[in-house]
């Protein structure tokens, strides 16, 4: 139901909590509204609740940041805590993805202040028992590349990001790679 109707309202991610929804729409206030209304009728029926919801909060994206937070805080709803296997090893395939992903990148390709720190981040995430090898081949680099990046500050609220979005992808039927 969240899907069908916000597909057709510019819905780019949602998550459940326990007790409510989070959503986050490409869309203008009216249309986020009679997004959050259809979706309060439709629960309420579904779940025979004789109670409404509390009043949906809508908020406007005003910048990119504030996008790429909002789209991960979303994200996030789904997931109880304790959800991640913060030991588990990382599926390389999908590395440089998620890299760039945690920083709202397109891709991991150029010289920007953004990719370099998308690909310092991935780097520390894959942690220090992957060979540079392997990693220079994930993200696009050179093997010395990734030896300098290894010794370069760590930004650890990134480099979770990037790891918790490895392992969630790898975790989700049709994300991960297929060996």
């Amino acid at each position: 139901m969240l899907l069908s109707q916000g597909e057709e309202r510019g819905l780019l991610a949602f998550g459940a909590a326990e007790n409510h929804v989070h959503a986050t729409l490409a869309a203008g206030r009216d249309s986020a509204g009679s997004f959050a209304h259809y979706v309060e009728t439709a629960l309420r029926w579904q779940l025979d609740l004789g109670a409404r919801f509390e009043r949906a909060r809508i908020r406007s994206l005003n910048d990119q940041r504030h996008a790429y937070n909002a789209f991960h805080y979303v994200h996030r709803q789904d997931a109880p805590s304790g959800a991640f296997d913060e030991k588990a090893s990382i599926d390389l395939e999908v590395l440089a993805d998620t890299a760039a992903a945690a920083l709202a990148l397109p891709e991991l390709r150029g010289r920007s202040a953004e990719v370099a720190r998308a690909r310092r981040a991935a780097v520390h995430a894959a942690g220090p028992d992957v060979p540079s090898a392997q990693l220079g081949e994930c993200l696009g680099i050179g093997v010395r590349s990734v030896q300098v990046l290894r010794q370069e500050r760590r930004e650890p609220a990134l480099i979770a990001a990037v790891a918790k979005q490895a392992l969630l992808r790898a975790a989700t039927p049709g994300n991960a790679s297929e060996s």
